[in-house]
């Protein structure tokens, strides 16, 4: 991404991949990243499948403030055109120590450790900006992300049809998976 608050870090598989923060100028990254996930990714983040954005759902989830409406990106050290992963979180109007946080990681990144660094450095920057619960809601069929919210300390609120509805208290959430 190209904001200047960049970290490298490398994933399990020694892989390096760089964070920052989400801006305007990330666009190309997020449309990259988007073209690359699969109908089964794309249904357990949006819910629905989503065939793309209009500009005002780009304009919506890139031009944010970092505090009330904060994502941080992540690329392959080799392939910065192209975001792999995404956490974002997005506080309730009601409520300002509660957010609504969601995720993604594009398919071939899945499973190597980038989905528990993402969410944890959104945990960490919720925190700084006094967000104390996150709220997550997952497919129920998506046990990936149900196991990294779990892992995180993750209880259940409610149940729905087709979701469940997690919230992870800050920050005791980030001392379950350290």
């Amino acid at each position: 991404m190209t904001n200047t608050n960049t970290a490298s870090y490398r994933l399990a598989d020694q892989l390096c991949v760089k964070l920052s923060l989400v801006g305007p100028g990330d666009r190309k990254q997020f449309l990259n990243g988007f073209e690359r996930i699969s109908a089964r990714t794309n249904i357990d983040r949006f819910l629905t499948f989503k065939k793309g954005f209009t500009e005002q759902e780009l304009n919506y989830l890139l031009a944010i403030d970092n505090i009330n409406h904060l994502a941080i990106g992540a690329v392959d050290c080799k392939k910065p055109d192209i975001g792999i992963g995404l956490a974002r979180y997005i506080r309730s109007k009601k409520d300002p120590g509660l957010a609504e946080a969601a995720i993604i990681v594009i398919d071939e990144y899945q499973g190597k450790g980038l989905g528990s660094l993402l969410y944890r450095e959104l945990m960490a920057m919720a925190v700084q900006n006094k967000v104390r619960h996150l709220l997550n809601i997952v497919g129920k069929h998506n046990q990936g992300m149900l196991a990294l919210l779990h892992k995180f300390g993750a209880h259940q609120t409610t149940e729905q049809e087709h979701t469940y509805e997690l919230i992870i208290d800050l920050p005791a959430g980030m001392r379950k998976a350290g």
